[in-house]
Formats: C-alpha cells, structure tokens, sequence
C-alpha cells in the first residue's frame, strides 16, 4: 500500500476548506475533552485501582520467578507451574480491566458512537466515516496513555490540524481517477497535475491499484495554505526505473552522519547538510517576532524584560506578526521537506550498489534522553570569587546528549525510508547483534576490541589509518552466519578494496572542501 500526493485547485473554496478544517478541530477537541474525563472518572475508580495493583503485584512475582535458575529436573517442572498458574492469573486480572473499560465506554468504538452526535452537527462539512476517523486518532492517544508512556490527552489548534481522514473512497473525500476530481460532501475540487511530463507519468502508473481511501491535507506556504489529495492506493509504489546493485553492504549510522562501505563503493556523507541554513532562518525570524510581539504587549513584562505573570490581558498580535508567523510555519515545512528529500535520494544512492545491507541497529529514542547521572569533570576550572580571588572548581558535566543533532538530521527516520525503498527492490535489510558485534571497537588484523574515545576519529589497523565510522562500516560489510560478530577472513580478503576505496573518497571530499572535523576528521 502506498500514497499519492496531488495538488488540489482550491481557488474558489478557500474559505470553505478552511471552515472544514476548524470543524473537524472543534470535533477533535470534544473528543479529547470526553477521554479526559474518562480517564479522570478511571482514575478514581476503586475496582480498577485495586485491580491495577494486583496485576502489579502479580507481574512483579512473575518476574522473579522468571529469573530463577532451577538445579533438578523436579524444581524445573515445579516452576513451569507456577509461573503458568501466574500468566493465568494476569490474564483474568486483563479481563477485569478491560470489562470496567468497556462498561465505562472507554474503547474505540465507544468514542466512535459518543462522537456520532457532535459530528451530526457538522454533517454538510465532514462525512460519518471521517468523523469516526478522528475519533480513532484520539482513541490511539488514549491507548498511549493506558499502555504506553503517555500523560495525558491533548487538545489542538485550529491550526494544527493538518488532515482529514476517511476509511473508504465512497464516503468523505471521494477520489475519481477518470476525471482526477475529489467530490467531498458538496465540493468538487478538481487536481492540479505537474507540468513535467515524466511527473504526470508516474502519477498515472501510481494510481493503478485499487484505492482504498483519501486524506485531505494542507501545508502552509506564505501566501496561506495550499490543500492535497492523499490518494492511498492498495498495490505497491513504482519503482521509476530504479535497479539495486550487486554484493553486500554494511552501514554505520550515526546521529548526524551516515558511513556505508560496499564492494563497489564507499560512502561518508552528512545527513541534511543544508539544515543549518533553515535554523537560521527560523532563528532571526523568531527574533522579529519577539519584538514585534513586545512592543504590541508592553502591559506583559517587567522593565528587566521578564515576562508578567500576573497580567491577564489578551495578547495583541500585529499584522506584521501574523504574516511572520505564517512565514514561520512555512519555513518548517520547507526543512521538514528538504530532510525527507535528501534521505529519499541518498537512500537511492545507497541501494545502486548492494543487493544486502546489514545496519546497526541504533536506539535514537534512548540518546535523545538527557543523561541520568550527574558527574563532575575531571579537570578543574578557574573560577572568580567575590573578594577578587581565583578557585580552582571541577565543574558539572553537561547532562544534554544528541536530542539537537536528532532533531535536525532525523537519522531513524533515513533508515525506515532505507528500510521501505529496499523492500520495494527485493533488498533485503538485516540488523547486526550490537552487542556481541563490538563495531567501533574490533580489529580484524588482531582479533581484539580495544575501547576508544569518541573524539578519535581515525584508527591505525595493520599499519594503515583508517577513518573510524567507515571501518565500522566495513566490518559491519562483512558479519558471521549468525551476525553476531565480524568475519574476520571476509574482512581480510576485502580491506585492501577498502583502503583503495576510502583514500579515493577522501581525496575527493578534501579537495571539494566537504568537512566536518567533529564527525570526518577532517
């Protein structure tokens, strides 16, 4: 299954798209404010409580009995039972659980009936199913804060709300392929195809499966939003004449950059290089906002420039301001955009040389966290005091991690395009085992891991230097049967089309002055 995006001409209906879109946010919003309630009344539930804490105890002996190690055949068989005997219980405690959640109406399909009567209030904008639609999207929020790890349900915008759902192409948005219009309860919005032909090509060859549902979007652009059909289509995307290579590749990811070694070619390259220049972008034009919105609120802060609390006056906001705000949401669409179009092109060129690529597998949620321990440094540090004199003072370490780095090169979201683009060219993906496999660490001339510092970019193996995130790459290139550590014969037989590889590409970057000290090097 996949999606096409096309360009909706909404001219003459701008206005009543956009009423289309605060309805469905004013939808959205009842909905959040019965979940919380609900949440609030299962909160204070005393069954569902004490039930919860049962399961807590119950799951807490399950462990430990998991853990244990028996010594005789009779103690293992003891075990089994028991711990059968406390998956019984767990599950009849689940039961219990889901029935006060049930009775109580907190389900998908009691939030699809509940909302059916707020929804028959907007029944000449929005369709049935796409109201039953927003309804699923509020009750996976619900879900996450159940059985994930969220808070509670939030409310949105006006606009935020970036789409409207439906679950089937004969109600809500309606897609017609012969005509290419989009008949949406009373409106009819005609497609506006691209001017290059090769585009309009592939958008026919696209919508050649059975359509199963369309999605109204929008984006924000300077001159006010622009609305798309999202066309989900029940056959696989083209592959527009894309081939996959031949031989294996391996693939070090990193939080800002991407090194992937192949037979035929290696690849040192920084994700979304251009980010940088929309982050600056966004910055000055922040900054013109905050002294727009100053002086048309000077009652809100104090002379130091702080902000007063205790005034409760509405915010006035300029025109000027209005018009920067929506320049502003413009310029993160354009480097949201830019992102997944540059991971979609170095994702193709990626797969033009390997028919198999193995990958590290990267926990990016788990380094986006700020870091648990708080330590000192070990050097000290020269510190002024009042009287004039100087102490020597080992100050804290920095708690933040790669949460900026994450967020401007989104690395995860590189290898699910990887991921998806390979599977549509037959290449299969194949995660190594991180921990057993010791990537940064090994050396295949001597067997041995040797632990090194983040800041060394560049290794000595077997008398010749070698870049450090390409190494990895290139033993990641060449794992065992059971992927659990590098086969060091393959690496032997292959580092000498490595070395040739690598002096070649670093040459080249040099001398076209592509350089990233803290990642490359160089």
């Amino acid at each position: 299954m996949h999606t096409v995006q096309i360009l909706l001409n909404t001219k003459a209906c701008s206005q009543a798209m956009e009423k289309r879109f605060r309805a469905m946010t004013h939808i959205h919003n009842v909905c959040v404010k019965h979940g919380n309630k609900l949440l609030s009344r299962l909160e204070h539930d005393k069954a569902y409580q004490d039930a919860m804490e049962k399961r807590l105890e119950t799951s807490k002996k399950l462990d430990g009995l998991q853990q244990k190690v028996p010594s005789t055949r009779k103690e293992e068989r003891e075990l089994e039972k028991q711990v059968t005997a406390m998956e019984k219980e767990i599950k009849s405690i689940n039961q219990v659980l889901n029935t006060i959640r049930t009775d109580m109406e907190l389900s998908k399909s009691g939030f699809e009936s509940w909302l059916k009567k707020c929804g028959s209030r907007f029944s000449h904008l929005v369709s049935s199913q796409q109201v039953q639609a927003e309804a699923g999207r509020v009750w996976a929020g619900v879900e996450k804060v159940l059985f994930g790890n969220g808070t509670k349900l939030h409310y949105k915008k006006e606009c935020e709300l970036s789409t409207i759902t439906g679950k089937s192409n004969t109600n809500g948005a309606k897609f017609h392929p012969e005509t290419m219009t989009v008949e949406w309860t009373g409106l009819t919005l005609s497609c506006k195809l691209p001017n290059r032909i090769s585009e309009q090509h592939y958008i026919a060859e696209a919508l050649q499966g059975t359509i199963a549902y369309c999605t109204i979007s929008r984006k924000m652009f300077p001159s006010g939003w622009r609305y798309y059909a999202l066309v989900c289509v029940r056959s696989d995307a083209p592959v527009n004449g894309r081939t996959s290579g031949k031989g294996p590749m391996g693939i070090d990811p990193g939080t800002s950059t991407m090194a992937a070694v192949s037979n035929e070619a290696v690849f040192l390259e920084e994700l979304a290089p251009r980010v940088p220049e929309y982050n600056r972008q966004i910055r000055d034009l922040q900054y013109r906002m905050d002294i727009s919105k100053r002086m048309t609120n000077p009652r809100k802060y104090h002379e130091d420039g702080t902000i007063n609390q205790k005034n409760h006056d509405r915010w006035i906001f300029s025109k000027g301001y209005k018009r920067m705000r929506q320049k502003l949401r413009a310029i993160y669409r354009k480097k949201t955009a830019y992102i997944k179009q540059d991971h979609e092109e170095r994702a193709n060129r990626f797969l033009a040389h390997a028919d198999t690529i193995y990958v590290e597998h990267m926990d990016y949620r788990a380094l986006q966290k700020r870091a648990k321990d708080t330590a000192r440094k070990e050097d000290a540090s020269p510190v002024k005091q009042k009287d004039g004199t100087v102490r020597l003072i080992r100050k804290f370490k920095k708690k933040k991690r790669f949460g900026r780095s994450l967020n401007n090169r989104a690395p995860a979201s590189f290898l699910t395009i990887l991921k998806r683009k390979a599977g549509l060219l037959g290449v299969a993906v194949l995660e190594i085992q991180t921990r057993t496999y010791k990537a940064s660490q090994y050396n295949h001339v001597t067997g041995e891991c040797v632990k090194a510092l983040l800041s060394e970019r560049e290794k000595e193996i077997g008398g010749h230097t070698v870049q450090r995130d390409l190494y990895s790459a290139f033993l990641i290139q060449n794992p065992s049967d059971d992927l659990a550590i590098p086969n060091q014969q393959a690496c032997k037989e292959r580092f000498q089309n490595f070395l040739q590889l690598q002096e070649r590409l670093i040459q080249t970057m040099k001398s076209t002055g592509q350089s990233m000290p803290q990642c490359f090097g160089f």
